[in-house]
This record gives structure tokens, C-alpha cells and sequence, in this order.
């Protein structure tokens, strides 16, 4: 049976989620000041994403990919989550 959620767990939930979908919403804002410096940004990313590394062994280029998206996304998120928490700050 399901047990009751911890009442402090669910605040902090809603406020880690709102200051990265702000984040979010502020770096896109940015993004759209400047099309060409972040188009050229995004492909070079995209590049580095793409590319595998040079690695005889499928499985372990694979793993190495998977785990740079896995880097580069959880990073992504601490960067707006960060950038969220300077609209949520209490002043």
C-alpha cells in the first residue's frame, strides 16, 4: 500500500521545478537576443553530441555517448536551475 508523501518533500519539489522551468524560459529568452551566435553555438554542441569517440568497441562508444548526453543534460538543468533560483530568491 502506497504510503503518505513527506509534506516538506512536495514544497521543494514545486519550487526546484519552478526555478528550472524559469531558468529554462530566461536562457531561451537570451538565446533570442543573439539567432546567429546561438545557432553556431547549438550545431557546434549538437557536433560534439553526434560524434563518437574513436573506440574500436561498439558497446563502450555507445556508453561514452550515452553517458556525455546524460553529463551535458544534467548540467543543462543546474545551469537553469541556478539561473532560476536568482527570480525565486527571497529578497
Amino acid at each position: 500500500m502506497a504510503t503518505e508523501i513527506d509534506r516538506n518533500l512536495l514544497p521543494g519539489f514545486v519550487r526546484t521545478s519552478l526555478d528550472i522551468s524559469l531558468g529554462c524560459a530566461y536562457r531561451t529568452f537570451e538565446m533570442f537576443k543573439d539567432p546567429p551566435g546561438t545557432f553556431m553555438g547549438m550545431v557546434s554542441e549538437m557536433k560534439t553530441l553526434v560524434t563518437p569517440p574513436n573506440c574500436d568497441n561498439i558497446p563502450d562508444a555507445a556508453k561514452s555517448v550515452a553517458s556525455l548526453w546524460v553529463k551535458k543534460g544534467l548540467g543543462f538543468v543546474e545551469e537553469c536551475r541556478v539561473t532560476g533560483e536568482k527570480f525565486t530568491a527571497e529578497r
